[in-house]
């Protein structure tokens, strides 16, 4: 990633038909190898995927996220984009201080749909137990009791 240059990273862009509406985007995470992710994410990653490189949402939006700017992304359904934003809350999750019984959420993922509110809450278990995080799946129609962290 750092070793590409400005016009290969705008070939790729354009190549997948990105579009940006501000300038000065960090480049695209192309390689897990390329990442400053935690052991434990890129442990988990490489054990559910059989790729070696991220989905075009997932380079660009980790690259994003990780720089702690905010971002729109949309990509095609069936494009495997919970991974895109799921990961980064992970990763920013895993390295705040530990919290008191009390406090509030760290940080809030909301879907449209209750089938995809749950795809993501397994994502972040599946994640995010390998560092001790809990998250909670919050959705209409469900046990109150279940909704508890």
């Amino acid at each position: 990633m750092e070793s590409w240059s400005i016009a290969e990273v705008e070939a790729y862009r354009k190549a997948n038909g990105v579009l940006l509406k501000r300038n000065n985007v960090p480049k695209p995470i192309l390689a897990f190898d390329e990442s400053n992710f935690p052991d434990f994410v890129r442990k988990e990653i490489e054990a559910r995927r059989d790729y070696t490189s991220p989905t075009c949402i997932e380079a660009l939006s980790w690259s994003i996220a990780l720089s702690c700017r905010n971002y729109i992304g949309i990509a095609e359904t069936g494009s495997d984009r919970a991974l895109a934003y799921v990961l980064p809350a992970v990763i920013h999750v895993s390295r705040q201080p530990p919290r008191k019984q009390q406090d509030g959420p760290i940080a809030v993922l909301v879907a449209p749909t209750r089938d995809l509110a749950r795809a993501i809450h397994n994502l972040a278990s599946e994640l995010g137990d390998h560092a001790g995080l809990r998250n909670v799946c919050a959705a209409n129609g469900d046990s109150k009791g279940g909704q508890y962290a």
